[in-house]
């Protein structure tokens, strides 16, 4: 059995984001509550790439909520996704934003809340 070629080196990729996320100025809650989400995403058998995609957005998105996942409110989910819409980035990046913070507020147990977003079709 031949094993498979990745031309990305996503395996690295992901040392690397994991680095990143230890090194950045979050709350070692908010560290921890990544990591804890990663672990989920490996077991529903999430390929390297796109894990290693969640830990730099999900990094992004709680730097920008400013505050430990435990204490989010329904204004900072609705300030989050103004945040996301009036960015500059990519329809296809502010998707993706959207469908990985529902996602992680999902697991984080804030379901009502998650009423707002909505990522919407592809652009």
């Amino acid at each position: 059995m031949s094993e498979k070629l990745d031309i990305y080196k996503s395996a690295i990729r992901v040392e690397l984001a994991k680095k990143r996320l230890a090194d950045s100025p979050l709350s070692e809650f908010n560290k921890s509550k990544i990591l804890e989400y990663i672990k989920i995403c490996y077991a529903r058998g999430l390929s390297a790439h796109r894990i290693n995609k969640y830990f730099d957005t999900l990094r992004t998105i709680i730097s920008w909520l400013n505050k430990d996942v435990s204490n989010i409110t329904s204004e900072d989910i609705l300030n989050l996704l103004v945040r996301i819409n009036q960015s500059d980035l990519s329809e296809w990046t502010k998707r993706d934003y959207k469908t990985f913070s529902r996602a992680f507020l999902e697991w984080a147990g804030y379901e009502k809340e998650l009423e707002l977003i909505k990522p919407g079709r592809s652009p």
